[in-house]
């Protein structure tokens, strides 16, 4: 067993690289590229320490933080620029945030990856999910296998918005977009837990996740793993089923009042809740746009004009 831990210059992203010796697939894990995003960062530094006694074959690359400035801020954006990171890969401008981008890409590059995680957290109530980025090209191929990988984390699984959506929201240039769609190989988004903390119970249900996965590649042993597989789970959205997508926005300022808990199945149409005022005066009234399941409500229950009430996973067309 191989262990090295560095840093990028100029950027401070720190890695620690566990290979095996032995071949296998080589297998590169990031967190933290939102500053606010602080579970994944946790999952990161264990695997660190049980990876170095527990892997088998191929090799690991760990990042704990794609963004340290962010960190030290809990600043979801890059705070040097204000960008945000996750949408300047492979990192093709002058500015500072995609400089930093393409010295991490660079680095990962340089590891040459087989598969990419990308560890996040959503908000405080949230179904934990994995989400596969849009193909842009005719690799039916790297879709199968996006949705193999996806099932195997055994969280609800489903592919990004609509393409039109995912192209205008510039998904493509996230870290993981930038892997399948510049590099060709699988890369998934894991969405575990809230934001602001390091929750210990999305810090063990994202990293089971990602046990999974090592797993089912031969990369480990789950029996090396005692505390694996604590937390039971069921899944209910199967990779290549479903995609994200935004719910209806609110008309006004106002408090956000759901009625209907996350994870349960609606039909166009169905009474979520309303938005509100300080007084309790109803401003508006929530409906299903159309059937799906309630993914995620906002972080903050304060919204404003022209903001999402939630985010649903709906049929994939």
């Amino acid at each position: 067993m191989k262990v090295s831990n560095r840093i990028i210059p100029r950027i401070g992203v720190s890695i620690c690289t566990i290979d095996s010796g032995t071949e296998g697939p080589r297998i590169a894990i990031t967190a933290n590229i939102h500053g606010d995003e602080l579970s994944g960062l946790a999952v990161v530094h264990t695997l660190q320490n049980e990876l170095k006694k527990t892997l088998l074959k191929g090799a690991v690359e760990l990042y704990p933080s794609l963004n340290p400035e962010g960190l030290s801020n809990c600043s979801r954006l890059y705070p040097i620029s204000g960008h945000d990171l996750n949408r300047y890969f492979p990192g093709d401008g002058n500015h500072k945030a995609s400089k930093h981008c393409a010295a991490i890409w660079n680095q990962l590059c340089e590891f040459e990856p087989d598969l990419l995680l990308d560890l996040h957290t959503d908000s405080g109530d949230a179904l934990p999910y994995v989400i596969m980025d849009r193909v842009l090209s005719s690799n039916t191929d790297l879709e199968r296998r996006l949705c193999q990988l996806a099932n195997v984390t055994e969280l609800e699984a489903l592919w990004e918005y609509s393409q039109p959506d995912y192209s205008r929201y510039s998904l493509h240039k996230s870290l993981t977009g930038a892997v399948v769609n510049n590099l060709g190989i699988p890369a998934l988004t894991l969405e575990v837990g809230p934001r602001r903390c390091i929750h210990q119970p999305s810090v063990v249900r994202m990293k089971d996740a990602v046990l999974r996965v090592l797993s089912y590649l031969g990369s480990i042993d789950l029996k090396s793993f005692p505390s694996f597989g604590s937390q039971p789970y069921q899944k209910r959205l199967d990779a290549g089923n479903w995609r994200r997508a935004s719910g209806p926005l609110s008309h006004s300022d106002g408090l956000w009042n759901p009625q209907i808990p996350i994870g349960r199945h609606v039909v166009e149409g169905t009474y979520i809740g309303d938005v509100i005022d300080s007084a309790g005066a109803i401003c508006q009234t929530i409906t299903a746009p159309r059937g799906g399941v309630i993914l995620a409500y906002p972080d903050k229950s304060r919204l404003t004009s022209g903001q999402s009430c939630l985010t649903m996973a709906i049929p994939e067309d």
